[in-house]
């Protein structure tokens, strides 16, 4: 698909693909859900057709500039926003399973992560869920992300596969 879009850069090629199958085929519908369930009317002020296609047209140069990604969308809010807001890196809604696995998930994490657990799948190394677990426990290293994988990989796995009894608690 990359090689058949019809752009003149590699950077719109990319952006195209992320909006179409990642921003509006993944997160927009996630997040319509979300809303929805809560009652909660969203827009996407970014995603306005005009807007889109106004952009599309911008030159790669002003959307990037070395490694400062939305370049020309800071360069407008220069004056506009206070310096720490316009300066700031950017920052997306990340779910809280760093801490979750210190407090609330500590004890089913500890249970799915145990040796006899993490062998019985026959996927995973045993020796390296052990390393992440420890660093994450003593904070030497943020593991919340690839460890949330393992965990819901090893849930599914018991109910699924080797227990085989995932109707007890979907049915």
């Amino acid at each position: 698909m990359f090689a058949q879009l019809d752009f003149d850069d590699e950077l719109n090629r990319i952006s195209r693909i992320d909006l179409k199958y990642y921003f509006i085929d993944d997160l927009m519908v996630k997040n319509d859900r979300m809303l929805m369930a809560n009652s909660i009317e969203g827009r996407y002020p970014y995603m306005d057709r005009k807007l889109v296609e106004y952009a599309a047209r911008i030159p790669t140069h002003l959307k990037i500039k070395g490694l400062q990604g939305r370049y020309i969308q800071k360069r407008a809010m220069s004056g506009r926003l206070p310096r720490e807001i316009y300066r700031r890196s950017n920052m997306g809604l990340e779910m809280p399973h760093s801490l979750w696995f210190l407090r609330e998930f500590r004890s089913v994490a500890e249970k799915y992560f145990s040796r006899k657990n993490i062998e019985r799948s026959g996927l995973l190394e045993p020796a390296a869920v052990e390393t992440l677990w420890k660093e994450h426990l003593a904070h030497e290293k943020d593991n919340g992300r690839p460890l949330w994988c393992i965990l819901n990989f090893l849930i599914w796995f018991d109910l699924f596969v080797y227990e085989s009894n995932y109707k007890r608690y979907f049915l």
